[in-house]
């Protein structure tokens, strides 16, 4: 898009030639973009663009007038002399637009002739202008993906799905995703999160220490992530220890729900204990523990056992 070779740029060139045909111009960009990988030229008008979603192929009939967009002087009059209100906020809208400069890298304001901007130089500066603001601002796009092509409900094509996604650069995205590092977490906020799920204690107790510890115990792959000074690295989808760390959670919870609700029921007689078989027999005053309750932190320590 940038002189001297650029598409747009050779286009503009040949609409300021009073002898530039659509010919011409074809036969232009093929010596002047051979040798580009993304351009092929073909017979006639004709050329081909690579684009990331696939090839495309252009024909240059009318390249060079629709670019020229000649709209004479006395038409915009006319439409200003009318006596209906709304072609004259139309002729006063296009004065304004032909007479406003157009700002851009490739030229300077105010150096062009305001009544002959072709459509390729309007649409460079609109170009630029949108590259600036989204240089300024965060952005967030949303991709709208088609599940059939007869928009029926229930129906899914996995082909026309697929295509799409590659087309619009998402699988692209998510290779790129997954083969960085994009989730990443302070040392110590990772042995704090997860620091309870350790079975032994280490003897360091420094953040590092512990974190590497973790990541040891679970058998964390040494590929799905990188240890910094300050930081770990994981790579997309590692989320295992905090699956983990929810289960035991849970476990706990469910524990302590079963301790309160023995002590609630030791404190109004109607609970037996476990010691001496469930016979009521109790001295007064001695808590006992709910069956349901023993049960669990047997089965809890086993589980540890087995682990160790």
């Amino acid at each position: 898009m940038q002189k001297p070779l650029g598409l747009l740029s050779l286009l503009d060139e040949e609409s300021t030639f009073p002898n530039g045909t659509d010919l011409t111009f074809a036969n232009k960009l093929k010596q002047h973009l051979h040798w580009n990988s993304c351009f092929r030229g073909d017979r006639g008008k004709a050329f081909k663009v690579c684009h990331y979603a696939g090839e495309v192929i252009y024909d240059t009939t009318g390249f060079l007038e629709k670019n020229r967009d000649l709209l004479h002087l006395d038409s915009i009059q006319l439409l200003s002399s009318c006596s209906c209100h709304l072609p004259q906020i139309f002729a006063s809208t296009m004065l304004t637009q032909s007479a406003k400069p157009v700002v851009g890298p490739l030229y300077k304001a105010g150096g062009a002739d305001s009544q002959k901007l072709s459509v390729a130089t309007k649409f460079k500066g609109q170009l630029f202008q949108l590259m600036q603001r989204l240089e300024n601002t965060s952005p967030h796009f949303i991709r709208c993906i088609k599940a059939n092509n007869s928009q029926s409900p229930g129906s899914y094509e996995q082909g026309l799905v697929l295509q799409q996604l590659r087309c619009c650069g998402v699988l692209e995205v998510v290779r790129i995703s997954r083969s960085g590092f994009p989730t990443r977490m302070s040392h110590q906020k990772f042995a704090k999160r997860y620091g309870f799920l350790l079975l032994e204690s280490v003897a360091s107790q420094d953040p590092l220490s512990v974190s590497v510890a973790i990541l040891h115990q679970f058998n964390i792959l040494p590929e799905m992530y990188q240890v910094g000074y300050t930081k770990l690295f994981f790579r997309t989808g590692q989320d295992g220890l905090h699956s983990l760390k929810h289960m035991y959670v849970h476990m706990f919870i469910h524990i302590f729900a079963y301790m309160l609700l023995g002590g609630v029921a030791v404190s109004t007689g109607g609970m037996t204990g476990v010691g001496n078989g469930g016979t009521g027999d109790e001295s007064p005053g001695t808590a006992s523990i709910p069956v349901s309750y023993g049960r669990i932190l047997g089965i809890s320590a086993g589980g540890c056992r087995q682990r160790e």
